[in-house]
This record gives C-alpha cells, sequence and structure tokens, in this order.
C-alpha cells in the first residue's frame, strides 16, 4: 500500500517537473502548446500534494494501521456507498442543467459535449451495476 502511495508523488512529481520544462521550452509557442505547459504543471502540484499527504499518514506504522481498519470498517465502506450514490444524482442534476443552458445560449459544440458526458456518466453506471452483478 504504501509503494503505491509513493508512486503518485513521484508521478505528480515528473508532471510538475514535465510541466515547468515545457513552459520554458515553448516560451514563444502559439496554440494549445501556450495551455499545456501551465495544466501539467498545476496536475503536478495537486497529485504530488496528495501523494506527499498520504506519504505522511502512512509513515507512523500506529497510525497507518488505524487508517487502514477505519478504511475498512464496514460503517465506513456503506457511508462511501450512499454518498456515492447521492452524489450520482447530483451530477446528473447537474449535467442535465448544463445541457439546457447551452441549449438556450445557443453553444451548439459545448453542448454536444455535455450531451456526451451525460452519455458517458449513464452507461458507465449501468456498467458497474452489470460489473457488480456478477462479482456479487
Amino acid at each position: 500500500m504504501n509503494k503505491v502511495k509513493a508512486l503518485v508523488f513521484y508521478v505528480g512529481i515528473a508532471a510538475l517537473t514535465a510541466g515547468l520544462l515545457l513552459v520554458f521550452l515553448f516560451r514563444s509557442s502559439e496554440g494549445i502548446m501556450v495551455k499545456v505547459p501551465y495544466v501539467m504543471v498545476g496536475c503536478g502540484s495537486g497529485i504530488a500534494s496528495v501523494g506527499l499527504v498520504y506519504m505522511s499518514r502512512y509513515k507512523n506504522p500506529q497510525k497507518a494501521k488505524e487508517y487502514e481498519i477505519n478504511e475498512k470498517d464496514e460503517r465506513n465502506v456503506r457511508l462511501r456507498e450512499k454518498a456515492g450514490y447521492a452524489t450520482w444524482y447530483v451530477t446528473q442534476i447537474v449535467l442535465m442543467a448544463t445541457v439546457f443552458t447551452f441549449l438556450i445560449l445557443d453553444y451548439v459544440v459545448p453542448c454536444w459535449i455535455a450531451i456526451g458526458g451525460l452519455f458517458i456518466h449513464n452507461v458507465s453506471f449501468f456498467a458497474a451495476i452489470a460489473a457488480y452483478d456478477k462479482k456479487m
């Protein structure tokens, strides 16, 4: 478990470093290459921060054992399942509102992108149900 947490940290550092290199290498670029390095820096910073928190959390063996027990506790697992199911509905409503907003504002391409996101959201939900049905 600890190796995975360290891997997350190192992947974040790699993305951050690659982004910083691209910032300096493509200073006079145009188009999408203007924004990509900064996106990589932001994502790399976020991923590295999460990895650092995970690694520091598991540094103390007694605390690490306590975290793992809480992570696998049946009540906590059930709470996460219920919260995930509730947020599924919230995401569904937000995506539908986004589609209608883009439709009203006559933004055709963003509307189709939002419809695609809504479609992927629903298909992944039913695929997960089918997968868990076979598993359980």
